[in-house]
């Protein structure tokens, strides 16, 4: 089996990464009491926020290029370089197909990201953090 990667060890990277966000908002079922009262008067835990008060709300903001120019940047420091390149390839018996996994480690940082994550040119993470942004938006 051959499998193909997008970039090769001594290859500059651009790696794109995820701004999250996570606003709980105030339970709609016990309006922020944590319970809920029944017909016969009793009190009970709200079954929707298990008493919490809120909901979690959490989920994907926005994505772009990793900043590398801040002097505090690990990669700032070490380089964007592809220094080691992982392959996990692995098989789920209900699935026909493999799952492959690549992962690229730049290099002197033990951090790894995946394939997913890190483009050959800045145009191109650029172009990927757009259609990612546009389809948060939809």
């Amino acid at each position: 089996m051959e499998i193909k990667t997008k970039l090769s060890i001594g290859d500059s990277m651009f790696i794109i990464t995820k701004t999250e966000y996570n606003k709980p908002i105030v339970c709609d079922a016990c309006g922020g009491d944590g319970f809920i009262k029944l017909r016969n008067l009793d009190e009970i835990e709200c079954p929707k926020c298990y008493g919490k008060t809120y909901l979690e709300n959490k989920g994907i903001e926005s994505w772009k290029i990793f900043d590398d120019r801040r002097p505090d940047s690990f990669l700032h420091v070490c380089g964007r370089l592809v220094g080691k390149i992982d392959i996990e390839v692995s098989k789920d018996g209900r699935k026909k197909e493999l799952d492959i996994k690549i992962k690229y480690t730049p290099k002197g940082i033990c951090n790894y990201f995946y394939e997913t994550e890190v483009f050959k040119t800045e145009e191109a993470a650029l172009i990927e953090c757009n259609k990612r942004n546009a389809a948060l938006v939809n």
